[in-house]
């Protein structure tokens, strides 16, 4: 069968300059998939923004569609699309962006994606941490400021937190724009830069809680969910005008509350029907348990990392759980993975068991200094030692 594969930032769908860290975690996503879809007997077809062409041999699908600044890529998508049997789309969830793609896929294969109602519903923040919070799951204290809330209302909202506080945009992905605020200048200029291009953006205010960013990974089927790994996150959380950023993580990561935090991803993704294939859920382990961020309706970086260790191919299980079939019912991987993001110039030496994912590439006003690697290592204090080596910051903010 053949599958069609896309990838929103690498495959053409931003137009203006590109964005080093957003392309090195996407085009990751998308060698990872290509991959690992390969492996399991498909054959794979994707898009290429023209920028990229020197990462065509790269790439190694079996056939690769060049877009150019000019195509309409929903034309370009549409018409790629007519052509395989099934579909994945990455693409961050903000505007509405990964629902309308999965949208257009859903009418012309077999999506691999949760449906366009359920990635709008868990995308939006403030309904989210509604909904959770009212059937009892645990999270941080949330506010969502509105359209056109003045200094006053800004300034009683903030004297009802505690500092630090986290501020992101109502369906922001990953961590742009995403601000550690401790004074009530902090918020206001945080909110400025989230709304500085998009004026009707609404913003998200959340205590910050201390402890351990972790993600979980789980397989869906659109009702039932199946928890395959704890990840730990690299993150930096900046104040305003720096975005945070997320650099990678680790998996599987060994917790004393592992086993609580994937049954807790499992019980509040089961909430909402639609979602189906690969989910990812961002959480922190506290002293008093884990607590439940976001969820991410779409492949999430971490799937770099499981798939290099993972006993089963993934994309077998994300086939069989988004066609309606089984779930996994056991998940066996062998090791521990590291996946990292990282200027390049930073890189003391490449190591034999380092693969880079991301090459560094040069593109026309864009930041792209970075590249993204993966290894793998029998337990988690050598892969420790190898980032060391490598002079990768780890953060665990």
């Amino acid at each position: 069968m053949k599958v069609g594969i896309f990838e929103y930032v690498a495959g053409g769908g931003i137009k203006e300059v590109m964005s080093g860290n957003m392309l090195c975690e996407g085009y990751s996503m998308l060698k990872s998939a290509i991959e690992d879809f390969q492996s399991a007997g498909y054959e794979v077809t994707t898009l290429l923004d023209s920028r990229l062409t020197k990462l065509k041999e790269h790439t190694k699908a079996e056939k690769i569609e060049i877009v150019s600044a000019q195509d309409n890529i929903s034309n370009v998508l549409h018409k790629m699309l007519k052509t395989v049997d099934l579909s994945l789309i990455i693409a961050p969830e903000t505007g509405g962006t990964l629902s309308n793609l999965v949208q257009i896929a859903r009418s012309n294969t077999i999506s691999l994606n949760s449906t366009p109602e359920s990635i709008d519903l868990v995308s939006n923040k403030a309904k989210l941490a509604e909904i959770l919070s009212r059937k009892g799951f645990p999270i941080p204290k949330t506010y969502c400021l509105k359209n056109g809330d003045g200094i006053e209302e800004i300034e009683r909202v903030f004297k009802n937190f505690s500092t630090p506080l986290i501020v992101k945009p109502l369906d922001g992905a990953g961590c742009a724009k995403v601000f550690l605020v401790n004074e009530i200048s902090q918020l206001i200029k945080a909110q400025n830069l989230i709304t500085k291009d998009k004026p009707k953006e609404r913003v998200i205010i959340q205590e910050f809680v201390k402890g351990i960013p972790v993600s979980v990974s789980l397989i869906l089927n659109g009702v039932n969910a199946f928890p395959i790994s704890l990840n730990l996150q690299k993150i930096s959380l900046n104040t305003p005008p720096e975005s945070s950023c997320y650099y990678g993580g680790i998996t599987p990561f060994r917790h004393h509350d592992e086993f609580k935090a994937l049954n807790l991803a499992k019980s509040a993704v089961e909430q909402f029907n639609g979602l189906r294939g690969y989910i990812g859920v961002d959480m922190v382990m506290t002293s008093q348990g884990p607590l439940i961020l976001e969820i991410n309706p779409r492949l999430t970086v971490s799937y770099i990392g499981l798939k290099r260790i993972s006993k089963v191919n993934l994309a077998k299980s994300i086939v069989k759980a988004s066609s309606g079939e089984t779930l996994p019912t056991s998940f066996k991987i062998q090791g521990v993975s590291a996946f990292s993001k990282i200027p390049f110039d930073t890189l003391k030496t490449i190591r034999a068991n380092v693969d880079v994912i991301c090459p560094q590439i040069q593109i026309e006003g864009s930041d792209m200094n970075y590249i993204f690697f993966a290894l793998e290592g029998e337990e988690e204090f050598e892969i420790q030692k190898i980032l060391m080596d490598l002079m990768i910051p780890h953060h665990n903010t």
